[in-house]
């Protein structure tokens, strides 16, 4: 879109992997929190927490009185949010429903529900995305640890400190550590199956704890016996993963997490920094970080996927927990961007002829990578090409 402006423009993208990898060697995530990056001068701080305050990006607004944006489903049974007011919370912010983060502006959290993020993606995990055979194992997979985190480690969740509760009932932090970061993802999909109700509007002067999502059938999830409240609800909220619901002595706590999730502790009301959800590109830290997912799945593409099979109906939270159709996932949906930003094939487009359009072999394309290197890997002991490639890779020119 840049170039249909000014044709010389090139888009810069963050190979987190090199602070990412610097993390990984010393134990030290204040080498990622302190990357160049992060500089006030180009996308600004992520050492505390609140809104961004410092630099070219300092104040930047957050739309307000959103209510007036109003998403229709029209009657179609092919909603693309969840509801009339899905592009919007309570105070009228263009945030996801389920964070009723109430700043005006870019928001960064530099923890997640009381724990410090310590694990970003690195070398390793940008490898492993790369050894995914097919498109559908590949897309599944760079969703998560090899991306992420990355927003995790940059928006975070304040306003509810799960570790300390989870202190008290003699739980294992290290364990903790593994599900509690990810937490903000149970939380969203308990507000799109309806276990967790948020309020639609509050006014700019009610504190954030009187205006949280909670969980307005508590009470009688409470009073169930353990087996059937892991049955009913908790086995599909926490993705099956039954030992996440025993303390150390092996006591059972699924009680005092579910309470967590629905924000049922005195001052609890879980906010999430804007990278964190579906307000994400709000965050300017957005724009150099999906470049990097996209040169992984170039540089995947120009050494062949076994299968690129467009999976339909394969979306993951509808509803909550189901994987089926959402508009914009299937192969054939159409796509709300400019119908010029591939000419001169003019749009609308769709997945499949943006697919076909951003094929590293297509003659027109307008977009390609400096390089395909990941020196600072290799100094850690992986290949330059972090996959076995007979590609040229040692300057752009060799790739033209």
């Amino acid at each position: 879109v840049l170039q249909t402006v000014d044709p010389s423009v090139s888009l810069p993208y963050w190979d987190y992997t090199i602070e990412g990898q610097a993390v990984n060697n010393t134990g030290d995530i204040m080498k990622w929190r302190q990357s160049d990056v992060f500089d006030p001068e180009q996308f600004g701080p992520c050492t505390k927490s609140g809104p961004v305050t410092e630099g070219r990006f300092a104040y930047t607004p957050t739309r307000q009185n959103s209510h007036d944006y109003i998403i229709s489903t029209n009657g179609t049974g092919y909603n693309r949010t969840e509801g009339n007011y899905a592009a919007v919370n309570a105070y009228g912010f263009m945030r996801a429903p389920w964070n009723q983060n109430n700043i005006p502006y870019l928001t960064r959290i530099n923890n997640t529900y009381g724990f410090e993020l310590t694990e970003v993606p690195n070398c390793h995990d940008h490898k492993d995305a790369l050894e995914q055979d097919t498109l559908t194992e590949f897309g599944a997979f760079i969703a998560y640890t090899p991306h992420g985190t990355t927003h995790i480690a940059i928006g975070g969740v304040g306003g509810a400190n799960f570790k300390n509760i989870l202190k008290a009932v003699d739980y294992d932090l290290e364990m903790a550590e593994h599900w509690v970061p990810i937490a903000f993802a149970y939380q969203k999909n308990m507000y799109r199956a309806g276990y967790l109700s948020c309020p639609e509007t509050c006014s700019a002067d009610t504190p954030q704890s009187e205006c949280k999502c909670t969980c307005p059938d508590l009470a009688t999830m409470l009073e169930m016996p353990t087996e059937v409240l892991w049955q009913e609800y908790m086995n599909v909220i926490l993705a099956l993963n039954l030992k996440y619901t025993f303390n150390k002595n092996g006591t059972n706590v699924q009680q005092t997490l579910l309470k967590m999730l629905c924000n049922d502790y005195d001052g609890m009301a879980s906010v999430m920094g804007d990278s964190l959800e579906s307000a994400s590109p709000n965050d300017p830290s957005f724009w150099p970080t999906h470049p990097t997912v996209e040169r992984l799945m170039v540089w995947k593409r120009i050494n062949g996927f076994t299968d690129e099979t467009w999976v339909d109906d394969a979306a993951w939270s509808v509803k909550g927990f189901d994987i089926s159709y959402c508009y914009g996932h299937n192969k054939e949906d159409l796509l709300p961007w400019p119908k010029h930003i591939y000419s001169p094939v003019m749009g609308p487009y769709t997945n499949e002829d943006v697919w076909d359009l951003t094929d590293p072999s297509y003659e027109n394309s307008t977009v390609i990578y400096d390089h395909f290197r990941w020196d600072h890997c290799e100094d850690a002991g992986f290949l330059k090409t972090l996959i076995p490639s007979d590609v040229v890779v040692e300057n752009t020119e060799a790739l033209l």
